[in-house]
């Protein structure tokens, strides 16, 4: 993490939000759990706390969900999202769900890392899949069986 582009340190990783919040904060030095130039984290919960007001814009290089390894192509990502349970959907899809074949072989079309980020505010997964696969020309669907499939467009002269 950086504020202003300066490197903070991480202080510590707390277990839950509320022992993150109920941290205490002050200057360098002071004794503090999370002193100035310090920064903490709630892994579990996905949250980062600061000591103090930041003096710039901060900066995180971020990985996301680790569970099964860390993702970073378009394919990888959107079968994360797919797989997990933002409690806007009925249920979850399953490996068997996706079509494996079209996803392996966007990987190794398409196997630059990018990066999505999803706020605080709940948006509709399909519209970051939109984004993604847009972002790269491609496009998605499910066939008439119900499998999650995925493309991409290529010039065919």
């Amino acid at each position: 993490m950086r504020d202003k582009g300066v490197a903070l340190t991480l202080a510590a990783d707390f277990v839950s939000y509320e022992t993150l919040i109920a941290a205490t904060t002050g200057a360098a030095a002071s004794g503090a759990d999370i002193e100035t130039g310090e920064y903490a984290t709630c892994l579990a919960d996905g949250m980062i706390r600061i000591a103090a007001s930041p003096a710039g814009s901060l900066t995180v290089d971020a990985k996301g969900d680790s569970a099964g390894g860390y993702v970073s192509d378009t394919a990888g990502i959107v079968a994360r999202l797919v797989k997990r349970d933002f409690g806007v959907l009925d249920q979850r899809l399953t490996g068997s769900d996706l079509d494996q074949v079209s996803f392996a072989a966007l990987t190794a079309a398409q196997p630059a890392p990018v990066g999505v980020y999803v706020g605080a505010k709940p948006e509709i997964v399909s519209s970051i899949i939109d984004a993604m696969m847009r972002a790269i020309g491609g496009y998605w669907f499910f066939t008439l069986p119900g499998v999650l499939t995925v493309r991409r467009l290529v010039d065919v002269e």
